[in-house]
């Protein structure tokens, strides 16, 4: 018989793992759009999107930065988390 002692560690990794169940064709359609669309438009003017990719970005970081912190459970595993990160380094 096999036991297994679970942490809060372990209990946000599972509400992670619940979080993410994402189809893959939701990835990987909207980014092969994006290559055809690139590729029948390359013979036209170029289009600078460095500034919408920043602010994306930043919106990204924004939604990782509050979803982390309205999260409990990641919340009180941080000291856990930090501490083994000290000792591996």
């Amino acid at each position: 018989m096999r036991i297994k002692v679970y942490s809060v560690y372990d209990e946000c990794y599972r509400t992670f793992d619940e979080m993410l169940n994402v189809d893959l064709l939701t990835v990987v359609i909207p980014f092969v759009a994006g290559v055809a669309l690139g590729y029948f438009l390359r013979k036209r003017r170029k289009l600078s999107l460095n500034k919408a990719t920043f602010w994306i970005i930043i919106i990204l970081i924004f939604s990782l930065g509050f979803s982390m912190g309205s999260n409990n459970k990641l919340l009180i595993s941080f000291p856990h988390v930090g501490l083994k990160t000290i000792v591996m380094l």
